[in-house]
């Protein structure tokens, strides 16, 4: 995902009502072709540590800190 995105961590300015939908749009005009990245059902969303569904459509504020967590595997 960090390849993706071409950085590991940004910050952004939010609205009130952003929703992590909203966020992923932010972030796919921001880089066009990211959005599917991130909307990949094996991605993961956390927002505040807290996992999520990537379909979710919680608000997230302007201090709130989310991650978009890539499948991993192991064994």
């Amino acid at each position: 995902l960090r390849d993706a995105a071409g950085c590991g961590m940004l910050d952004l300015a939010l609205t009130d009502r952003t929703t992590v939908a909203g966020l992923v749009d932010l972030l796919d005009a921001r880089d066009p072709g990211l959005g599917a990245v991130l909307t990949d059902p094996s991605v993961r969303v956390a927002i505040n540590r807290t996992l999520r569904p990537a379909e979710a459509t919680d608000t997230v504020a302007d201090t709130d800190e989310v991650a978009f967590l890539p499948p991993v595997t192991g064994g």
